[in-house]
């Protein structure tokens, strides 16, 4: 019996044995594999677009294929991969994109294989090799990486007239790479080549959001406001990234170009009445005699044209080396006709240069003023489609602003209000703002910024959204009406004048990135500018308050602030109050009255 039980004993001992010896023969076999080499000398060998006018965009490679050892018995493939520097910090983000290839190509085109990357974007981009082996393909081996080519993706970028001016706004990608934001030329010409405008100086990415850079960062684009353009001229306007020599980007000469037709602004004045006529000026911005860029003009000719109802043309007047032109007008024809105005401006060799303008106004007059301040609203109950409260729109990120839109006084929207739109975070920067917490200038708002009535599809109110905002902190957005008006300088011409509203204040707390976090301050002060003369010419007065009421919506589903018993904004015509952010006092003593149990409570 006991021999029986040793041999057991030492048969299980063999087996035992006989398993770790295979366990460490396939370990050895495993760990002796051969490497293969890395794809070769991987290169950017073609960036820019497929088609005419800036259309898909595409980046292609070319590699050496990488060798693989006999014993890669199994599958053998390519694996590249892509980092991402993340805009706004610099931040490199690490295989953001994998792809994996067959083990004999050597080229890779991002539209070729339908890949979409960020545009704006630099992106660095690199392979390894991968096989298996063993008799059942069980083991596998990943080389180490090739070497990393960098490249910029394609920028967006937008040009634009402001209306009113001859002013262009000119916006593109915030691009970063590792070290910060890169640099950047922007190039504008006359598409005649008759005038060549003043060149704009290379845009410092490291300056941007600093005093006296001219650039304005928001949302990930960048804009600036180009303020030499002569009236009445295309111009072309062209963006160059300036990165550093590793970097691959679209050639130049490739680059697409947007191009901008400016206006000859003409704008008319009613100057009195006779017994039997009503005597009109017209007058508009002049071509400007002298030095312009490497262009000078010795004498410039102004043609005035007049449209009857039908739109037929009629020329009726030739003005020389004058911005103004007074005429006398029966009563019946004032509101008959149209008027424009072209210009032709001779060069000392007595060539000429033609500046045309499509714009045709009628006999109104514009009264130069101050446009309304901003009004903010914390909702819009009959917003179409669905109902938009700033608080359910807000974010630990991101902010959507909310106010009424402009009309003018005949009933119809006021599309010549621009804003400018300030974010700071310290109360003392709002008395005087800095530059540099500017985050846009002469915004327009578009279609996608109006939200109209569900029942009568009226336009009522102006959302626009700020992103890249901190979690959990306090900002005060500052918001500024602007209206450009052609006003007489006082050295006796005419020139584009901006007048701005006073500045309307809206407080943003953002969310906190979880629901544990507790929010640094109560959901919502109020913060406003304090009652009466609040508004200055060097200072703003503005009042937060300590405590304050609060009642309960149901229909809007949120808390709204209880006007205080003796606020004097309370019966004022222009109050800030109203049923959507408020309650009355009066309407709070009625809820307090209730008895405790009341629904309505």
């Amino acid at each position: 019996m006991k021999i029986k039980i040793l041999f057991a004993r030492i048969l299980v001992w063999i087996l035992i044995l006989c398993m770790v010896g295979v366990f460490l023969a396939q370990l050895v076999f495993a760990n002796m594999a051969i490497p293969s080499t890395p794809p070769q000398n991987i290169t950017v060998y073609d960036i820019g677009y497929e088609s005419e006018g800036g259309q898909n965009w595409f980046v292609q490679f070319r590699w050496g294929a990488p060798t693989y050892p006999p014993e890669a018995t199994g599958d053998k493939t390519q694996i590249f991969y892509f980092n991402r520097v993340k805009r706004g910090t610099g931040e490199l983000e690490s295989d953001v994109l994998e792809f994996t290839l067959n083990h004999t190509d050597t080229s890779l085109s991002t539209s070729g294989y339908g890949i979409e990357l960020d545009h704006g974007t630099i992106y660095q981009f690199y392979g390894r090799s991968h096989y298996t082996y063993g008799e059942l393909g069980q083991y596998e081996f990943l080389s180490g990486k090739s070497n990393t080519v960098k490249f910029l993706t394609n920028l967006e970028f937008g040009a634009e007239l402001i209306s009113g001016t001859n002013e262009i706004r000119i916006v593109w990608d915030d691009v970063w790479d590792t070290d910060g934001r890169i640099d950047y030329r922007i190039l504008i010409s006359d598409t005649s080549g008759f005038t060549q405008p003043p060149s704009i100086p290379d845009i410092i990415g490291a300056n941007i959001g600093k005093e006296g850079s001219r650039v304005t960062a928001s949302n990930g684009k960048l804009e600036y406001i180009y303020t030499n353009a002569l009236p009445g001229r295309e111009y072309s306007i062209k963006i160059i990234p300036l990165v550093d020599s590793d970097i691959a980007v679209i050639p130049e000469e490739e680059l697409p170009v947007i191009k901008v037709k400016t206006e000859i602004i003409l704008k008319a004045k009613k100057m009195g009445e006779t017994s039997d006529n009503i005597r009109w000026m017209l007058f508009w911005d002049p071509i400007i005699k002298g030095a312009i860029g490497d262009t000078t003009f010795t004498k410039v000719e102004y043609k005035l044209y007049r449209y009857d109802q039908t739109g037929r043309e009629t020329f009726f007047a030739l003005v020389t080396d004058k911005d103004r032109y007074e005429m006398n007008i029966p009563p019946g024809d004032v509101e008959k006709y149209k008027y424009k105005v072209e210009a032709v401006a001779y060069k000392p060799d007595g060539s000429s240069v033609p500046f045309y303008s499509t714009t045709q106004v009628a006999l109104v007059e514009q009264i130069p003023e101050h446009p309304a301040a901003p009004e903010f609203v914390s909702g819009f109950p009959t917003a179409d489609p669905v109902p938009l409260y700033f608080d359910e729109l807000l974010t630990s990120n991101s902010a959507t602003l909310l106010w009424i839109a402009p009309y003018t006084g005949d009933g119809k929207v006021d599309t010549d209000i621009y804003y400018d739109l300030y974010l700071v975070e310290n109360t003392e920067d709002i008395k005087n703002l800095p530059l540099t917490r500017k985050i846009g200038s002469n915004l327009s708002m578009t279609q996608g910024n109006e939200v109209r009535d569900s029942d009568t599809g009226k336009l009522i109110v102006y959302k626009y959204t700020i992103s890249n905002l901190k979690p959990n902190a306090i900002y005060y957005c500052v918001m500024i009406a602007r209206k450009n008006y052609l006003t007489e300088s006082s050295g006796g011409f005419m020139l584009t004048m901006p007048y701005l509203s006073d500045p309307a204040i809206k407080v943003i707390i953002t969310r906190p990135d979880t629901e544990e976090d507790k929010p640094l301050a109560p959901p919502s002060p109020p913060f406003r500018p304090a009652p009466g003369d609040s508004v200055g010419k060097t200072e703003i007065k503005l009042q937060m308050e300590k405590s304050w009421l609060e009642l309960y919506n149901p229909e809007m589903k949120k808390w709204l602030y209880v006007i205080r018993e003796n606020d004097p904004e309370a019966g004022s015509e222009n109050s800030i109050y109203n049923k959507y952010n408020s309650f009355t006092y009066e309407e709070y003593l009625e809820n307090a009255a209730l008895p405790d149990g009341d629904e309505r409570k």
